[in-house]
């Protein structure tokens, strides 16, 4: 895919697989012949040309979308404190020692307008949480590790005869029989 220079990043274009035409894409994967397109042929040309039907019916079938790269700051970050980051890394490209006392002078104005910045942004949103809850909600959610996701209770009963024997070895006795 293409990548492109932005004033605030990079943009770069991606398959979008989430719509692609897979009906579209299955009908003409079942109507090529693979007998043909392998026959007489060596395992490296077989694979080569499998990835080559794959790449073109890919550009064929999915669609593309440019998303942005890059030079993002995290949404607490005042200028303030990018601008002691950066001059922080300026320092550090200088002199190449952290124990030189100009880097350790950056070093520590940089954390601590890193620290005052986060708790400042922090503060304002659990002031207005009452007006605002969507933002503190959204704020709390991007510093999860781990998404939530429910797991449909219905499939339970499908399960094989095995996976039914260890939920109730695990003691899950979920009343599955």
């Amino acid at each position: 895919m293409c990548a492109l220079r932005r004033l605030r990043g990079w943009i770069h274009q991606v398959f979008d697989y989430a719509r692609a035409d897979v009906t579209g894409l299955k009908f003409e994967l079942h109507a090529l012949d693979w007998q043909h397109c392998f026959r007489d042929s060596a395992v490296e040309d077989n694979w080569a040309t499998f990835k080559r039907k794959l790449q073109e019916l890919e550009l064929k079938y999915v669609p593309v979308k440019s998303i942005c790269v890059g030079k993002t700051k995290p949404m607490w970050m005042s200028y303030k404190a990018m601008k002691a980051v950066k001059h922080r890394h300026k320092v550090y490209r200088k002199y190449k020692d952290h124990s030189h006392p100009a880097c350790r002078n950056a070093n520590r104005q940089a954390s601590v307008a890193v620290r005052n910045s986060r708790w400042h942004f922090e503060h304002k949103l659990s002031l207005n949480i009452k007006e605002d809850k969507k933002s503190f909600f959204s704020y709390a959610r991007s510093k999860t590790k781990t998404k939530a996701v429910m797991w449909c209770l219905e499939a339970l009963p499908r399960l094989e005869a095995a996976s039914r024997q260890n939920f109730h070895c695990l003691g899950l006795g979920l009343g599955l029989d």
